[in-house]
C-alpha cells in the first residue's frame, strides 16, 4: 500500500503539467492555424500531375 500515495503523486503532476502547457499554448497561440490546415486537403492542386513516365530501354539487345 505504500505506492498508492506514490502514485497519486505521480497523477496529479501529471495532470498540473497538462494543464500548464495547454494554458501556455493558449497564450502563445500556437493553434490558430488548425482550421487553415483542417481545410488544406479541400483545396485544388495548382500544378497538374507530371505524366507517369515508362521504363523504356535506350537499346534493344537481341
Amino acid at each position: 500500500m505504500n505506492v498508492v500515495p506514490l502514485l497519486v503523486l505521480f497523477s496529479l503532476a501529471l495532470a498540473t503539467l497538462s494543464v500548464l502547457l495547454f494554458v501556455w499554448s493558449a497564450r502563445n497561440r500556437d493553434v490558430d492555424h488548425a482550421d487553415r490546415l483542417s481545410l488544406l486537403p479541400l483545396e485544388e492542386d495548382v500544378q497538374a500531375p507530371s505524366p507517369v513516365q515508362k521504363n523504356v530501354p535506350d537499346q534493344v539487345i537481341e
